[in-house]
């Protein structure tokens, strides 16, 4: 769970995750980076385009930074990329949720074929109540 704070951004989500699995996984700390990269000045929201991109992101780490999960190289290689394109595995939905300050929730989702092709995008806007 990712939350804006004041300053910076709450990132509770990748450091639990890098202890339990005790690897720092290449797409998940390249995702991070790319993450804190994008972040504008406080008050500025996160842009669709820019969370977007790192979703799609097709970036292969070097062989000695791929994890030895036993499925072999290839496929370390083929698993090791945000975005992953495969006949028989791979992406074929990606989400953004946003909530702004003034509690406007946008849902965007993404939908690809086996080839990364997108086939189809929803997206919803939804104003958030909050407790008077």
């Amino acid at each position: 769970m990712l939350r804006r704070k004041t300053t910076g951004l709450n990132t509770k989500l990748w450091p639990n995750l890098l202890d339990h699995y005790n690897t720092p996984w290449p797409k998940l700390v390249s995702s991070v980076n790319a993450l804190k990269k994008g972040l504008p000045d406080e008050g500025s929201p996160l842009t669709e385009p820019t969370l977007l991109n790192i979703l799609q992101s097709e970036s292969i780490p070097p062989d000695d930074q791929l994890p030895n999960t036993g499925v072999g190289i290839e496929f370390e290689r083929l698993l090791s990329t945000v975005f992953i394109k495969s006949n028989e595995y791979g992406t074929r939905c990606s989400t953004i949720i946003t909530l702004d300050y003034d509690n406007l929730l946008q849902f965007h989702e993404y939908s690809y074929d086996y080839k990364g092709i997108q086939t189809n995008k929803i997206k919803k806007t939804f104003r958030c109540l909050t407790e008077s």
